[in-house]
């Protein structure tokens, strides 16, 4: 699932993480990776995202399926 992932950004970033997750045994760092996805939620409750993050096509692929997919965008909004 990583590699397919990744094949889909053109890069390895799913499994550089999981790797180093699995390596250290550390706790993922959520609000980094919030940030590296381009991921905010801000103070009115609505979820904003910035497209120059280090990890934006990630984001944008796993919300839009990428560019093969036929599924309809997932709309992102705060509980």
């Amino acid at each position: 699932m990583l590699q397919a992932c990744d094949a889909a950004v053109g890069g390895r970033p799913l499994e550089d993480l999981a790797r180093d997750h699995l390596e250290t045994g550390r706790a993922v760092d959520l609000p980094a990776l919030w940030k590296s996805l381009g991921v905010a939620l801000v103070a009115d409750g609505s979820v904003v995202t910035d497209d120059t993050a280090p990890l934006a096509a990630v984001r944008r692929a796993i919300i839009d399926g990428g560019p093969s997919s036929r599924m309809m965008p997932i709309a992102i909004a705060a509980p």
